[in-house]
């Protein structure tokens, strides 16, 4: 569980989080280091052995929807910096999120299913 916007608790709500939550604060930049190193242990727990990125192997369709996510995500950050409102930041949200899900197979669009027919004797 990852806890955003500590920086308007003081530090004794911080201290009653349980412990495996991860106060971070994207305002004031603090506890992403946490974040990271928590993140990439889940990663070697679903994926065992994938040390560094040159193991990993993914397709073109996965790469390119995964550096739209990134590109969806960094423009999110830079509304936040910007202070935009909160409806602006979740159309790049929900963009991350599309992509994201591109990845997983939540969202398989006509086109997508049309890709895999043509790459793959599917259904023969």
């Amino acid at each position: 569980m990852v806890l955003n916007k500590i920086d308007l608790l003081d530090q004794n709500q911080i201290a009653k989080l349980p412990s495996d939550w991860i106060p971070v604060s994207l305002l004031k930049q603090t506890g992403l280091e946490r974040f990271r190193e928590a993140f990439n242990e889940k990663i070697q727990e679903v994926l065992p052995g994938q040390k560094t990125r040159k193991d990993f192997y993914i397709n073109q369709r996965h790469q390119t929807s995964l550096l739209r996510a990134e590109e969806h995500l960094a423009l999110v950050l830079q509304s936040i910096n910007h202070q935009q409102p909160l409806d602006m930041i979740s159309i790049d949200l929900r963009g991350a999120l599309m992509r994201l899900r591109d990845v997983t197979g939540e969202n398989l669009s006509q086109d997508v299913i049309q890709q895999i027919f043509e790459r793959f004797c599917v259904g023969k």
